[in-house]
């Protein structure tokens, strides 16, 4: 029987066309749910861009570091090797001094079996010789130690950092396949409607 939105009397009834008529409203409205869920996936890709981005410049400055630090502990290095007698020192570097104090690179030295740390001027005076000339060989061999702890630990970072990375880029895979896998639905459910108008 027609339900129609006419009100006759306290009684509601429904017309044949209410149901059509929803029907051609949603239709109207589109496909908004396949619409709504790709936009969202590409929401997704470029937030994995935008932190795999971000995520790349970081660890880029962490490599050139830990090349720094160790192509200063090399120099270092070369200065030991020339140090022949049990008596001979070496002087530290000015361009070494100067990484040290603009990374501020800590030193670590033992003290009553204790480690302690602090940066590289307060280690030369600590040592008595603050401008950091007449360093003997176990000095200049704790400066090379923290020279390679720091290239080291950024070594470390980036390898953390190439692993977040790839996640970044296997989520981002997971948002196209599902791009394609909707867009493909959508292409199917659209076929088999003209389909059906024919």
């Amino acid at each position: 029987m027609a339900i129609n939105i006419d009100n006759q009397g306290s009684v509601n009834r429904v017309g044949n066309n209410g149901y059509d008529n929803d029907l051609d409203r949603l239709a109207g409205q589109g496909d908004g749910m396949m619409s709504e869920g790709i936009s969202v996936l590409y929401k997704f890709m470029n937030l994995y861009i935008y932190l795999a981005q971000g995520k790349f410049e970081v660890m880029s400055a962490k490599a050139d570091r830990a090349r720094n630090s160790q192509q200063a502990a090399n120099e270092i290095d070369s200065i030991i090797a020339q140090l022949k007698k049990a008596g001979d020192t070496g002087d530290l570097p000015p361009d070494v001094l100067n990484y040290l104090r603009e990374h501020n690179i800590n030193i670590t030295v033992q003290n009553g079996g204790k480690n302690s740390n602090g940066d590289i001027d307060s280690y030369l005076k600590s040592i008595g010789h603050p401008d950091g000339k007449g360093l003997d060989k176990g000095q200049l061999d704790v400066i090379k130690g923290a020279l390679e702890t720091d290239s080291g630990r950024c070594s470390d970072f980036v390898t953390q950092s190439q692993l977040q990375i790839q996640k970044q880029m296997q989520s981002y895979g997971v948002s196209v396949n599902l791009i394609n896998s909707m867009q493909t639905l959508l292409a199917e459910m659209n076929k088999s409607i003209a389909q059906n108008i024919r």
